[in-house]
């Protein structure tokens, strides 16, 4: 008969082959469902391996029955799959408001204007399209100038507008956005905009606008220029009076001429893109038009 170091021995050699056979087999659909990294891949990999092999040695031991071996197994495979779930919503949240991941039936989607537009052309030229005094974002020198035609009330636009601010951002040696308004309802927002832009504070107002989008209202409008710490009498006089109601309209008039059917629309160097565009598409422009592919 076996004493009982042997069958101990016996033991720990099965607990170690079950172990990475099953560490291996979680470590394989973890990389190809999920992705992951090869480094949590490895720690995954050695977690199942001890757990599993400790599982098999205390249930041996004790002597539970098969079906318990089951359920252990099950539990720490429901759990692994219920904290990836939970990481990759995170994630994808992140990379969502970051503008690194735009849901793809939205790509190139936009709000019409009302009534459409009979001229779908560009009848206008690129100097026309980035001339003016317009709230612009970037280099001095750009080797690609986005004109963007937006509206503070448009969804497809606070969709569209982190990725693009973003690009910009990260190429600010080579790549400017000029902001031009294209309001499809009312003013009130693009007004704001404008009024903020008087006192240098336009992208700060530009980003809460576009955050407090659903709820936007005039009382609203004034807390959110009494927090940016404007000058508050010259703030309301400006908006009060509808100060820039005049440029707003021309740039109104400037998109119809250049051909835009609906917000968000932008002008990479005089081209037109209509709808969001992901970012990852804005980097491949500025990879063709830098190398000249």
């Amino acid at each position: 008969m076996e004493n009982k170091k042997e069958i101990k021995k016996k033991r720990m050699g099965k607990a170690d082959w079950i172990g990475i056979v099953f560490s291996c087999f979680i470590m394989g659909a973890f990389y190809t469902y999920f992705h992951f990294h090869f480094v949590w891949n490895f720690l995954i990999m050695i977690g199942s391996y001890l757990i599993v092999k400790q599982i098999f040695l205390f249930v041996f031991k004790k002597k539970v029955k098969w079906w318990g071996i089951l359920i252990i197994v099950f539990s720490f495979l429901v759990l692994l799959l219920i904290i990836n779930f939970i990481g990759l919503v995170y994630r994808y949240k992140k990379a969502i408001e970051l503008g690194e991941i735009i849901v793809p039936n939205i790509i190139g989607q936009y709000s019409e204007i009302e009534g459409g537009n009979s001229n779908s052309e560009v009848m206008i030229t690129r100097s026309e399209l980035e001339s003016g005094n317009n709230p612009s974002l970037g280099a001095d020198n750009p080797i690609m100038t986005i004109v963007e035609f937006s509206d503070f009330n448009c969804p497809y636009c606070a969709l569209s507008y982190p990725a693009v601010k973003e690009f910009v951002l990260e190429n600010n040696e080579k790549v400017k956005v000029i902001f031009k308004d294209l309001p499809l309802g009312d003013f009130n927002s693009a007004l704001a905009a404008n009024c903020a832009f008087e006192q240098n504070k336009f992208w700060d107002m530009h980003d809460k606008l576009f955050y407090y989008q659903e709820n936007i209202s005039d009382d609203l409008i004034m807390n959110i220029a009494e927090s940016m710490r404007l000058d508050m009498e010259l703030f309301k006089n400006c908006y009060d009076t509808e100060k820039y109601r005049d440029e707003i309209q021309g740039d109104l008039a400037l998109g119809v001429r250049a051909g835009v059917e609906g917000t968000p629309t932008i002008f990479i160097n005089g081209e037109k893109f209509a709808g969001v565009i992901p970012k990852s598409i804005l980097e491949q422009i500025l990879y063709a038009i830098e190398y000249g592919e």
